[in-house]
């Protein structure tokens, strides 16, 4: 069996990624813990749809630019 494709982060660094060291499980790519946590992931989408991203636009990156102030 081929090992599972996700990766995780390893408890000496919240920076880093390493590969899961767990087997994938019979018929899938991922071992069972990351199989049900990408099923739940995507049942969770499919419910209840994506979730709205209040305050968010598109486009250039505008939150470094400030308005200037106009004086009186």
């Amino acid at each position: 069996m081929p090992h599972c494709l996700a990766y995780v982060r390893p408890r000496i660094s919240t920076q880093a990624w390493v590969r899961c060291v767990r087997r994938a499980a019979a018929g899938s790519q991922f071992c069972r813990a990351h199989e049900n946590a990408i099923n739940g992931a995507v049942l969770g989408l499919w419910v209840n749809g994506l979730p709205e991203r209040v305050g968010m636009h598109a486009g250039t990156g505008n939150k470094d630019k400030t308005k200037p102030k106009n004086k009186k």
